[in-house]
């Protein structure tokens, strides 16, 4: 709810009156040449651009009438819970693949879901700022639509897993050509969640029912790979809270342990005092004191390795290193 003005064109009089500041065109990056412009002093306003909308920009009269506009996600699904998973599964493929309409499908996906898309970000080395998961997901799901082309059914586009943990009981499903539906125990669902399932007031976990899809591309590389969707309900419509992808040759339920194969706990060992190496010692004595101590943020921040900015979801040289010693200043305080 934010408005950013640009300045792209000379304050100076008398030219800010006619062809300046002063204009319509001033703060408008498609009008005439300003993004050329701005781009000769700003480096990277292009990429940004794009990277949040799914599109380049041209200039001028070309850019107004080739620019899509970039809808917004519904608040809510278009299929309740009471229509069934099944119809909720088949609803979201088909605003997907087939009505093309990724902003309704991205509405099935619960927060819950968003580590997952992270985590799959980040392996693809392309990592996604919180605030990015939505955007990212839209411009991948317009890249997929775009290689399979046009479609008349979910059919068309996918196909069941059908050799898919075949361990897990089958749920009612209308689609079972389009994907595989299972019902899974609470207990692995809560295991398969990448994101900490929170605990009841009374310390018990609380009971959700758990169903899983599983579907693979009928073309090109898709063939190749198992997409599987955990389903939660949230409110009066079935969620994505768990999503994951993985080569058909090894397909089991989403990565991760099973109910039967999972280990039993590990007891804890009681904590042993050992001579620290010293040079340690005194980085991290050093750290603390300048952290806490001190209140010299900027300093302490040197400490931090760029191998842990992924943890923090920073970007990496100095901008990283000046979000770090904010955050380091936010805990202080």
């Amino acid at each position: 709810m934010a408005d950013i003005d640009v300045d792209h064109r000379s304050s100076t009089f008398p030219k800010a009156l006619f062809n300046g500041h002063l204009t319509t065109s001033n703060s408008d990056a498609r009008a005439g040449d300003n993004l050329d412009r701005h781009d000769d002093r700003w480096e990277g306003l292009n990429g940004w651009w794009r990277e949040v909308f799914g599109f380049s920009l041209a200039s001028g009269e070309e850019a107004l009438k080739e620019t899509p506009r970039a809808g917004s996600v519904p608040l809510n699904p278009r299929v309740k819970s009471d229509s069934g998973v099944d119809a909720t599964a088949h609803d979201f493929l088909k605003c997907w693949i087939v009505d093309k309409q990724p902003n309704d499908a991205i509405a099935y996906f619960s927060r819950r879901s968003y580590p997952c898309l992270e985590t799959i970000a980040r392996k693809n080395q392309k990592p996604i700022p919180p605030e990015m998961v939505r955007v990212r997901v839209k411009i991948s799901m317009e890249k997929f639509n775009a290689k399979m082309g046009t479609v008349t059914s979910v059919g068309d586009a996918f196909e069941a897993a059908s050799n898919w943990s075949p361990e897990l009981k089958e749920a009612k499903n209308a689609y079972p050509s389009e994907f595989r539906l299972v019902s899974v125990p609470p207990d692995m669902g809560r295991d398969e969640e990448c994101f900490p399932v929170p605990e009841a007031e009374d310390g018990k976990t609380t009971k959700e029912k758990y169903y899983a899809t599983a579907f693979r591309g009928k073309r090109g590389d898709s063939r190749n790979q198992i997409m599987s969707l955990l389903w939660a309900e949230e409110g009066k419509y079935w969620k994505i809270v768990a999503i994951h992808i993985e080569d058909s040759s090894d397909a089991g339920l989403t990565p991760g342990t099973t109910a039967t194969t999972r280990k039993p706990p590990v007891s804890e060992a009681a904590p042993q005092k050992i001579t620290g190496d010293p040079s340690a010692v005194k980085s991290i004595t050093s750290f603390y004191e300048l952290w806490l101590a001190k209140r010299d943020t900027a300093a302490a921040a040197h400490y931090a390795s760029e191998r842990a900015y992924p943890c923090l979801s920073v970007p990496s040289g100095a901008e990283g290193e000046l979000q770090i010693a904010i955050l380091l200043l936010q805990f202080a305080i």
